[in-house]
């Protein structure tokens, strides 16, 4: 594995092999944050994209629920 980044709130990495489990992208994000001195987050968001032979690893802290709603626009009272 050739991590590319990490931080608080990002973990970017190159992983060699073929298609991932979430299980295993949990332990390879949590590998990474680790080697950091960070702490491993509860939740994450992952995106991964094939690079020839290669994985590109994206992945974030998953924000709390409360924080994930949005809507597009107000809402209004009606009645």
């Amino acid at each position: 594995m050739v991590t590319v980044l990490v931080s608080s709130d990002c973990v970017a990495a190159i992983l060699k092999g073929g298609p991932l489990s979430p299980e295993e992208i949990r332990l390879a994000v949590s590998v990474c944050l680790e080697a950091t001195g960070r702490q491993p987050w509860e939740e994450l968001e992952a995106e991964v994209y094939r690079l020839g032979g290669r994985l590109l690893l994206i992945a974030r802290p998953r924000p709390p629920l409360r924080r994930r709603i949005k809507t597009g626009s107000p809402r209004l009272k009606r009645g």
